[in-house]
């Protein structure tokens, strides 16, 4: 019985932990894509 509550809970700890990475990743994506964009336009001035 403890064996599958710690297995169900181990499982809710690695799809949570891959979602915030998911989400960290995009923020960090997004951040990279924003700088870039400002870089090219305030380049081409």
């Amino acid at each position: 019985m403890a064996a599958v509550l710690s297995e169900r809970a181990d499982a809710a700890r690695r799809r949570r932990v891959r979602t915030s990475a998911i989400v960290w990743s995009l923020v960090a994506a997004f951040f990279y894509v924003g700088f870039m964009v400002l870089i090219v336009v305030r380049g081409s001035k």
